[in-house]
Parts: C-alpha cells; sequence; structure tokens
C-alpha cells in the first residue's frame, strides 16, 4: 500500500489506523511534525519499519542525528530516481529481515 501524508502528524494518523506499511519517507522540515519528531515516534512504537529521511539539508550533524535515533537511511535532495530506488530497496530487504 503506498499512502501521501502532507506533513508528520498526518503520517501518524495513517500510521496509528492500523494499514500495514513497510517504509517511511519523510522530509527533514515539516509543518507540524519535523522529521526527526516523526522518526522518534515511530520507533517508540515500531522498531521493524523501514525509515528514509530525504531533505534538502546538508548538515552532517543532522543526519548523525537522525541516524542515531532510528532513520535507517538519508538521503540529500536533489537525488537521482535510480539512487532512490536502491536505496528504498535496501532499507525494504533490512525491514523484511527485521521482521523474518
Amino acid at each position: 500500500m503506498v499512502a501521501v501524508a502532507s506533513e508528520g502528524l498526518e503520517a501518524i494518523q495513517l500510521l496509528q489506523k492500523g494499514a500495514s506499511f513497510d517504509l517511511v519517507v519523510t522530509d527533514l522540515d515539516m509543518p507540524e511534525m519535523s522529521g526527526r519528531a516523526l522518526i522518534n515516534q515511530i520507533r517508540s512504537a515500531n522498531q521493524d519499519l523501514g525509515l528514509i529521511v530525504l531533505t534538502g539539508s546538508s548538515d552532517s550533524e543532522k543526519e548523525t542525528l537522525l541516524l542515531a535515533s532510528g532513520a535507517d537511511d538519508y538521503l540529500r535532495k536533489p537525488v537521482s530516481p535510480a539512487l532512490f530506488l536502491a536505496r528504498v530497496a535496501a532499507a525494504l530487504r533490512r525491514s523484511i529481515r527485521k521482521t523474518a
């Protein structure tokens, strides 16, 4: 299933509705809830869900912090479609191994 949320709080609501997701791709900077807050909330409820941060930020400290907070990957925009798809595939493989 693929779903689109315009910001973090909406993403949390989608996840709480009980639909099954394998991966969340989030931006770092969003209106109601930051990408970091979203990751923290997701990780407190689900350790197996894949999480990729896709952002325009070039701040390596933020990257380190987000990876330490539970993000599986961090991609800087602009990102080539081929690289994005490869990273999504890798995150999904890790997610599947966690649940197996």
